[in-house]
């Protein structure tokens, strides 16, 4: 049953989003094309396993042009904060999928608005020795629940962790700008 009058429960989305750096764990890819550029990009999501946000998701937009040095540092910056450490192509869905898929880290999240849209992006990544005690710990348990659900990438009733393939009807109405 849902009460529309109770409290709004803490996650599912990003409502309660705020700039820090937290744990993360990337539970979605879906390579997607700009309706209006045609380019492809890569649709992100990324669970917030630690502070004020824990239990939140949020996705970001990497694009797929490994001939932009943007795009390139952004790929190059996100694998290492993974401590994914082999060369891959951006536009290879299954290196991209194997490779970070549940892949866990921690990063700056910064909130950047263009018109009336709030986007949450992942500008920064802290390496291992860095992590707090906290941070070590959230990715632990989300690894322990991924072991736990062999092969079951996420909670079944929330959908994360689903890979999905090229070819998705809902890709944006705008430019990407990659």
């Amino acid at each position: 049953m849902i009460d529309p009058n109770a409290e709004l429960p803490a996650g599912g989305g990003a409502e309660n989003m705020i700039p820090g750096v937290f744990a993360l764990a990337i539970t979605k890819l879906e390579l997607k094309v700009g309706k209006t550029s045609g380019n492809p990009y890569w649709s992100i999501r990324f669970q917030v396993l630690t502070g004020p946000p824990k239990g939140d998701a949020f996705f970001d937009m990497m694009g797929t042009d490994d001939q932009k040095a943007g795009v390139v540092r952004r790929w190059m910056i996100l694998a290492r904060g993974c401590r994914i450490n082999r060369v891959f192509d951006p536009l290879s869905e299954s290196q991209v999928g194997s490779l970070f898929l549940n892949a866990t880290f921690v990063g700056k999240v910064e909130k950047q608005t263009s018109g009336d849209y709030i986007n949450w992006r992942v500008k920064g990544v802290r390496m291992p020795d860095d992590w707090t005690g906290e941070q070590r710990e959230a990715i632990r348990e989300f690894k322990a629940k991924l072991a736990q659900n062999s092969g079951d990438f996420g909670d079944p009733d929330d959908g994360a962790g689903e890979y999905e393939a090229e070819g998705s009807s809902d890709a944006l109405d705008d430019d990407i700008p990659f």
